[in-house]
């Protein structure tokens, strides 16, 4: 296993949400160009609430500080009960080294931590990664809305920036009381 260190995106350094943006951005450019993906990272996570973005970074020595993953955890709402978040993660470079194995678990031990008791993945690609890591299938799963199907990428953000600051709103009137 490589030696590796999970940040909060909002706890990087500036040149590593830089790396983690143009990552996102070569894996999904239709999502925003780097500029908004590094927006967003910044974002993630100045509440306290999710959704919440974290880089993993090799840890290797001093200098060499190097962003080999993004992991975001969701909020989701499902109807079995307890809080659920949805994990996505994408590897830079070649995989086989580990990162993947080892950023799963660091975001499951975080779920935990904020209090999440499910974690939903969807792949068509890694069910055999995921099997490996004791995921076991289970019939397919919506969690959102069909109405955001037809928003575009940037009302989807808006739209996210709107609950939660109306969700920090409602937390900060529950702790007053």
């Amino acid at each position: 296993m490589q030696n590796v260190l999970l940040v909060a995106a909002a706890q990087a350094s500036t040149e590593q949400v830089a790396a983690a943006s143009r990552l996102l951005h070569s894996h999904w450019p239709k999502g925003g160009s780097v500029a908004e993906y590094q927006a967003k990272l910044i974002g993630d996570g100045t509440t306290g609430l999710l959704p919440q973005s974290y880089v993993l970074i090799r840890n290797d020595n001093d200098h060499d500080k190097t962003v080999v993953a993004h992991g975001r955890l969701i909020e989701c709402f499902e109807s079995a009960g307890g809080n659920a978040a949805a994990l996505t993660y994408i590897i830079a470079g070649p995989q086989g080294k580990g990162y993947g194995s080892q950023l799963v678990a660091m975001l499951e031990k975080e779920a935990i931590r904020l209090g999440y008791h499910y974690l939903y993945l969807w792949t068509a690609t890694a069910v055999p990664f995921y099997l490996k890591l004791g995921y076991q299938p289970t019939e397919r799963v919506s969690l959102f809305c069909a109405c955001l199907k037809k928003l575009e990428c940037d009302q989807v953000i808006k739209l996210e920036a709107v609950l939660q600051k109306k969700m920090g709103n409602m937390m900060t009137k529950r702790n007053e009381t």
